[in-house]
């Protein structure tokens, strides 16, 4: 059983370290552009995003002003130096392996208290740098948060660093924003495991329509 992790609304310092470290990273070893910030939002709202790499969270965080929320395997949070870090990342553990109730709870309290939080809906890193199914789980967090969703497409994490390699190496990338999607109209009073696929989908849809624009940034 993993510590439901604390929440510190305002600046966190620990986190404005590790913001510092990772734009300087982002910058300097892979050459990571911003594109669409201009459509970013006030507010509380999930972030979606392609999954390549470990690179994916610093990626995207680093190119961000706002600390957000970022989910995290349970395990992380097994000793007491990785979950005071875990904290002080913002990071919400999560169970990989079972229906984790209790992670999503936790992703709706941090919306209501004004976070963003970052979501992955393929769940799990790609094994060969393809797009994957996205999972129905983000679809139920979406259908019960009722916040925007920022769609996020996410290029050169794979090439830099992929599942089967043991360290990075630099390599270009590029984070796209696209704009905000509401979902609030599918907001049924019995949804099903449909319901929450095709929404899961639609959001994919919409980070796979900016890889066009990511291309002609590199």
């Amino acid at each position: 059983m993993t510590t439901q992790p604390r929440t510190r609304p305002g600046y966190n310092v620990f986190y404005g370290f590790s913001h510092l470290i990772t734009s300087l990273l982002a910058w300097t070893l892979f050459w990571r552009r911003v594109v669409g910030l201009e459509n970013w939002i006030p507010g509380p709202a999930l972030i979606t995003a392609n999954h390549a790499s470990f690179l994916d969270p610093p990626l995207i965080g680093s190119a961000l002003a706002e600390q957000i929320g970022y989910l995290a395997r349970s395990d992380l949070f097994g000793n007491v130096f990785l979950r005071a870090i875990c904290w002080r990342l913002n990071m919400i553990p999560v169970e990989r392996d079972s229906a984790d109730y209790g992670s999503i709870k936790r992703v709706l309290a941090a919306l209501g208290q004004g976070r963003k939080v970052l979501l992955f809906p393929e769940g799990v890193r790609t094994f060969d740098g393809k797009f994957r199914s996205a999972m129905p789980g983000v679809g139920l967090i979406v259908h019960r948060a009722r916040v925007p969703v920022i769609p996020v497409y996410i290029h050169g994490s794979y090439r830099a660093w992929p599942r089967h390699r043991l360290l990075p190496i630099p390599s270009s990338t590029a984070v796209v924003f696209g704009k905000p999607v509401r979902y609030d109209q599918r907001t049924e009073a019995h949804p099903t495991r449909e319901t929450y696929q095709a929404i899961a989908d639609d959001i994919m849809a919409h980070i796979v329509a900016l890889k066009p624009l990511a291309l002609a940034k590199l």
